[in-house]
């Protein structure tokens, strides 16, 4: 029994490594990537998920070799570059960046021309940050309480700013309105950049955006940093208190940030970008720059990947069922 089990042992570990071997070897045979890849990220330019894309298009490019060309096509919470990207063709020149929300989009839409499990190939999340609600110094509120207080005087009067319908920022808007029980109108926009631009400028009295975007503005006296989206508070911004310290646990989110293809990309291909992914999140510069601009650095495998896809969306189901969100204004 003992050598029958090293046998097999043995086996799985051979063919795995074949299999690695295999992948690197199909990858090399088609010489990928021969021409600049397109790298698609389907929000506005200026916001974090544009901002920490860029930083990884860099990266990705010295591991790969080739130019990678960054194209923002924003639109409808992300779906509008993320099906230029499903109808592209599967050879690994058109890749997609999106949030993790992405695995949602079937709760959100009501008449999505593609379907996300089976129209894209996970690669690896890449990324992470934390969400933070803000408001504009005009708001007569200090803090959470005095927030939810001001929003159930005025019943669906407090606007709201969030970078698309179906971002992480609206459905931490969604968790926050929720848990508090207040009505608030929500404006979405077409990314991060105008959303945040609109609250700065006092056109929009809060807003929910990544922690990285938002800090800058904070420390010039332009906006107030009311709580993080999470049941604790961050590293990357201590002195924020969290959500959970308001007495609102369940508004728990982040941005994470991942890597897509179009489905039937060749596997060989796939296992590439996996490994230059895994290869970067270890790689100290990147590492120490994501922390400067507060991002986390991950890397995760397709499987695993594809794993918290579906996680996320055994999470959301129950809160939406099978009913559509209501479409919000949008800018």
């Amino acid at each position: 029994m003992m050598m029958n089990r090293r046998w097999v042992a043995a086996r799985v570990l051979f063919t795995l490594v074949a299999g690695a071997v295999g992948a690197s070897a199909a990858v090399a045979e088609t010489g990928y990537p021969k021409r600049p890849v397109k790298l698609v990220i389907p929000f506005s330019v200026g916001g974090g998920t544009d901002t920490v894309s860029r930083v990884f298009a860099d990266y990705l490019k010295n591991r790969l070799g080739q130019s990678v060309v960054v194209e923002n096509k924003g639109g409808a919470g992300s779906a509008v570059g993320t099906e230029q990207v499903v109808r592209s063709d599967p050879d690994g020149y058109t890749l997609l960046v999106n949030a993790d929300t992405v695995g949602i989009f079937p709760l959100i839409y009501p008449n999505l021309k593609f379907d996300v499990r089976n129209d894209l190939t996970p690669i690896s999340f890449f990324a992470s940050a934390p969400i933070v609600l803000v408001a504009h110094p005009s708001v007569a509120a200090k803090d959470i309480a005095e927030l939810v207080a001001l929003a159930r005087s005025q019943p669906g009067v407090v606007t709201l700013a969030t970078s698309g319908l179906g971002t992480p920022h609206d459905l931490a808007a969604t968790l926050f309105s929720r848990a508090a029980k207040v009505q608030l109108n929500e404006i979405a926009y077409k990314g991060n950049g105008p959303a945040l631009a609109d609250v700065v400028a006092g056109h929009v009295q809060i807003g929910m955006f990544t922690l990285s975007s938002v800090q800058a503005y904070a420390a010039a006296g332009r906006l107030k940093l009311l709580a993080i989206t999470s049941k604790e508070r961050t590293s990357l911004a201590p002195e924020v208190p969290s959500m959970a310290e308001a007495g609102l646990p369940s508004v728990d989110m982040s941005s994470r940030y991942l890597l897509m293809v179009p489905a039937k990309t060749p596997k060989a291909i796939v296992s590439r970008l996996e490994e230059e992914v895994a290869e970067i999140a270890r790689t100290p510069a990147f590492r120490d720059q994501l922390t400067k601009m507060g991002f986390e650095a991950l890397s995760t495998t397709s499987k695993s990947t594809d794993m918290l896809l579906q996680r996320e969306r055994e999470r959301w189901t129950p809160i939406f069922g099978n009913a559509k969100l209501a479409p919000k204004p949008t800018n």
